[in-house]
């Protein structure tokens, strides 16, 4: 139990860090604001003090007396409590309430926001972490960007809406599932829970889902329709699973003034500089704002310039980019057009808290400039012009901002984003720059290039692996102008006996391993094959590590009982209960270049 616990930690460390940070940071400013217990103080603001505090006091007493849901008597002549719970109180997390005293209940609701807002920067982290395929720092930074945005900051009193919040990454992740593996479930269970949790915040996120699934890059016009078809049923199979909370809410709305339809009739809020200043690093946090225009955007400069990044690098197809920025785009005139805000709230008025659905946009937007932050740290070329574009992109933004704005922008603001923008530029182009290593054999007297488009980073260190047959190599470096590069040789064997075939597979004894090596200039159908032998019937392990920073190979195992696979670190296991028999390990080249693999019976 203790070695799984560690393999846990290290191979997640960083999606770990991603809810621990949050936490951390959130209650160290409890602490310091003397929120209790640390002191008299409370984050409930706004109505959550005055409004949603009641209601779960009442919600408490309910649980701990076991009193009727469907009706109270603890405001007026009594309410609707089932419908006014299916808005505010449906969340199991609030179920926490009921195991502390009336007294300590405006604590228990202060640290649920800390809790909530960690569990949103740890499933936006999930996501990221999916994309790049990896666990790295690079997912805390983008999680935390999502989850301590100034949309999470200044709206997060409203506690009620926070799980969709939360949701939202594990549905896009879930639909990438269901699109490339036909597997809907974690789509269908994540899109309940957050309809169970707040129909009215999840209504914005099925209108949101809609555009991700038609601007979704199907590979042609039959798999969008087929996909079609699982999307639709799996939404509404969710639907379905909720029902028990979206009729009840639905059959109390239609009893209130927000059933009546009144379309607004001006055409336009503000400007494009009224929006997207809320960009600015400095910005301060909206609770509150009788003007319907007024929005919540900032999440963070770093996503500003890769966002820029995103749209000025070629290694991202045209096509991606114009599917990107026609649902920014939609957004953001969403934002600026009442009818448009009229429909994304409900069709209902936004009494307060404009432009709700802001936190739609912050994720695409995070979403966009994460795929771009990707393609920098792979560094398959230079990639300092483009960092020097993408700075000009956001400067000409800017400048429009400011010269369209009809309401006062604040210029430390600015100058604070401007200096950050230059920061962030001088470290992408500074340190990712790449450099493009080749190597290259001697046959006889001439030299012979064996492998190419090895990627490394200027001014900083980096390892680059290509696996070599006996000989004399030489490294070709394609550096710019002035740079300093060293190298240093690791030789590392990789040489053991494999098989050709099922019948040649070399056995791997208990608590062994074999190294091996596919070269630059075998196929891609090239495979090894091994073979272990379980004596008794128990609980195997086989561990598959890569071996250098470029290994892409597809491990197959074949015997007498299924075994599941799992991700660790720098690598995977394959693991089960298995049956008495010999068991074959079939490992195929996954890519053109080097790969590199290291297997070990490990149990």
């Amino acid at each position: 139990m203790t070695n799984k616990i560690k393999d846990i930690l290290k191979t997640h460390k960083y999606l770990l860090l991603s809810f621990f940070l949050p936490v951390l940071l959130l209650e160290g400013i409890a602490i310091a604001e003397k929120i209790q217990p640390f002191g008299s103080e409370s984050f409930l603001i706004v109505d959550a003090l005055h409004q949603y505090l009641p209601f779960f006091a009442d919600y408490q007493e309910k649980l701990k007396s076991m009193d009727s849901m469907f009706y109270s008597f603890h405001a007026g002549l009594g309410y609707n409590f089932l419908g006014l719970w299916a808005y505010y109180l449906a969340s199991p997390l609030n179920l926490v309430i009921a195991l502390v005293s009336k007294s300590m209940l405006t604590m228990i609701l202060s640290h649920l926001y800390v809790l909530k807002i960690a569990l949103c920067c740890f499933t936006a982290a999930f996501y990221f972490r999916k994309r790049r395929g990896k666990d790295e720092i690079s997912i805390v930074a983008f999680g935390m960007a999502y989850g301590l945005c100034s949309y999470m900051v200044g709206y997060s009193w409203n506690i009620m809406w926070m799980e969709v919040m939360m949701m939202l990454p594990l549905i896009l992740y879930g639909i990438d599932k269901l699109m490339k593996e036909h597997d809907g479930r974690l789509y269908c269970f994540a899109l309940f829970i957050s309809l169970w949790c707040n129909f009215y915040m999840s209504y914005m996120t099925c209108l949101f889902l809609i555009l991700w699934y038609l601007l979704y890059p199907h590979k042609n016009v039959k798999e969008f329709f087929t996909n079609g078809f699982r999307f639709a049923g799996y939404s509404l199979l969710s639907g379905a699973m909720a029902a028990v909370v979206l009729l009840p809410a639905y059959l109390g709305i239609m009893q209130t003034s927000s059933a009546k339809l009144q379309f607004p009739k001006e055409l336009w809020y503000g400007t494009f500089g009224n929006l997207f200043s809320r960009h600015f690093l400095g910005t301060t946090p909206l609770t509150m704002a009788v003007d319907d225009s007024k929005i919540n955007l900032y999440c963070g400069i770093l996503t500003l310039l890769m966002a820029g990044f995103y749209l000025a690098v070629r290694e991202i197809r045209l096509i991606d980019k114009i599917r990107r920025l026609l649902l920014l785009v939609f957004l953001f005139f969403s934002f600026n057009m009442p009818v448009l805000g009229y429909v994304w709230h409900g069709f209902h008025d936004q009494y307060g808290i404009p432009n709700r659905f802001a936190f739609l946009y912050i994720f695409a937007w995070l979403a966009m400039a994460y795929e771009g932050y990707c393609v920098l740290v792979r560094g398959k070329r230079k990639v300092s012009l483009w960092i020097y574009f993408a700075v000009v992109l956001c400067g000409v933004l800017i400048g429009i901002a400011m010269k369209t704005a009809t309401v006062k922008v604040e210029m430390k603001t600015v100058y604070a984003t401007v200096a950050a923008i230059a920061v962030y530029k001088e470290n992408a182009a500074g340190n990712v720059s790449s450099v493009i290593y080749s190597v290259q054999k001697l046959s006889g007297k001439t030299w012979k290039t064996v492998a190419t488009g090895l990627a490394g980073v200027a001014k900083n260190n980096y390892v680059v692996t290509t696996g070599l047959a006996a000989g004399t190599y030489r490294v070709v470096a394609n550096a710019a102008s002035g740079e300093i590069l060293y190298f240093i040789n690791a030789n590392q064997k990789a040489s053991d006996s494999y098989g050709t075939s099922k019948k040649k597979a070399k056995e791997i004894k208990r608590k062994k391993s074999k190294k091996q090596v596919f070269l630059s200039n075998e196929s891609t159908s090239k495979t090894h094959w091994y073979k272990i032998k379980v004596k008794k019937t128990g609980m195997t392990y086989i561990d598959i590590t890569g071996l250098g920073n470029k290994s892409k190979i597809s491990v197959t195992v074949t015997g007498a009982a299924r075994l599941k696979n799992k991700t660790i670190s720098k690598g995977f296991r394959i693991y089960g209960k298995a049956k008495k028999g010999t068991y074959y390990i079939k490992i195929k080249k996954g890519s053109k270049g080097t790969s590199g693999y290291q297997v070990k019976y490990t149990k």
